[in-house]
């Protein structure tokens, strides 16, 4: 079976008898903070708090980074290669931001990996995911929890062919989604950012 097929067997297969559908009219929003691993704001690669990821209950995963700098504070320009204009494909300076979240009534985990190029450290992606998501049954409560955001870059050239393997199997997502996922090929180069906030000095 091809990978895709697995996905949609996967959401299929998803079901309960007793949770109605709901009307999916809800929202998520949060910003993306710095998260370097040394203890000091004073460190690059980096990225600016103005960063964001936005979810909407019909399934659309927005990613939005700003201020991304190299290890010599930079603004970060890469090569455009994934580009849904032409034939996407990874040359391994991208940026990737991992969504990563659990269908609660099923204990059903899933991840979403969003490839994104930068222009003087700006730069967003966009999965809509309300196809694939339309698979699971009706009778299932859709009520989703976002469990972690991250974002790693440049992944560099030694993961393109793993994480290619990984965006390739739901193309019509222009990005990657995965259901109880294995260790994620995507997740390379260094973390630089997370969802969540800031504290005030």
């Amino acid at each position: 079976m091809k990978p895709a097929s697995i996905l949609t067997a996967a959401l299929v297969s998803l079901t309960v008898t007793t949770a109605p559908a709901v009307a999916g009219g809800t929202k998520f929003q949060t910003n993306i903070v710095p998260a370097n691993s040394e203890l000091t704001i004073e460190i690059n690669p980096t990225l600016s708090e103005k960063g964001q990821v936005k979810i909407t209950g019909k399934g659309v995963f927005q990613a939005k980074l700003d201020g991304v700098t190299d290890a010599a504070g930079a603004l970060v320009t890469t090569d455009g290669s994934y580009n849904d204009k032409t034939a996407p494909t990874l040359t391994g300076d991208e940026y990737m931001v991992v969504i990563g979240g659990t269908f609660v009534a099923l204990g059903v985990d899933f991840r979403f990996d969003l490839p994104i190029e930068l222009k003087g450290g700006k730069g967003k992606a966009k999965i809509d995911a309300a196809s694939l998501f339309t698979l699971i049954r009706p009778e299932v409560l859709r009520t989703t929890q976002q469990t972690t955001i991250n974002v790693f870059g440049p992944i560099g050239v030694d993961a393109v062919a793993g994480c290619l393997t990984i965006l390739d199997r739901t193309p019509e997502t222009k990005g990657g989604f995965t259901v109880d996922p294995e260790p994620n090929l995507c997740e390379a180069g260094i973390r630089i950012g997370v969802g969540g906030i800031e504290l005030a000095p």
